[in-house]
Formats: C-alpha cells, structure tokens, sequence
C-alpha cells in the first residue's frame, strides 16, 4: 500500500512502465488495448495522444473520479491524496 493506503492503478494501450516511487506491491499495471480509459479522460483523442493530457485520475471511494490533473504538480497529489484518504499511521 502506498503512504496514504491506496492503490494506484495504471493504464495504457501497452502495459504501462512503473514511475519512480512506486513500486509493483502498491501498483497493478492493466493493458487497455481500445483506448476507452485514455479518451473517456482525454489523454487520447481518434487513438493518438493529446499533448498535456491527463496523467492522474483521482477515484473517491464510491468510484467516482473526484479530479484529473492534467500535469503532474506534486502539492496537487498530495492535496487530493489528502482528501480521498488519510496518511497510513507510522510505524512506531
């Protein structure tokens, strides 16, 4: 699980490389070969990339999407992190 008890889901049309900081235990890589998931939040448009498209989909807990970010700002992560879960208790 990632610091805030998520999981991160990533996909693309070919499986999706890992960014840096996360790590397989807290992510799961699908391969949407259709493209439906990139243009229903407009990271592709006719099956080609849209230049600053959306890198991070935010997903509440009752599945809805709750923000897109169309760059990745870390205060912005961090920000909506926050809201959809709280930061998982230290190890004492």
């Amino acid at each position: 699980m990632h610091q805030h008890n998520l999981r991160f889901f990533l996909v693309d049309r070919s499986l999706p490389r890992l960014p840096r900081g996360l790590i397989d235990g807290t992510a799961t890589r699908l391969v949407d070969r259709t493209g439906v998931v990139a243009e229903k939040y407009h990271a592709e448009k006719d099956g080609t990339r849209v230049a600053g498209g959306p890198v991070l989909v935010f997903v509440g807990a009752g599945g809805q999407v709750t923000d897109v970010l169309p760059q990745p700002v870390p205060s912005e992560v961090e920000r909506d992190l926050s809201t959809l879960a709280p930061k998982a208790a230290s190890a004492s």
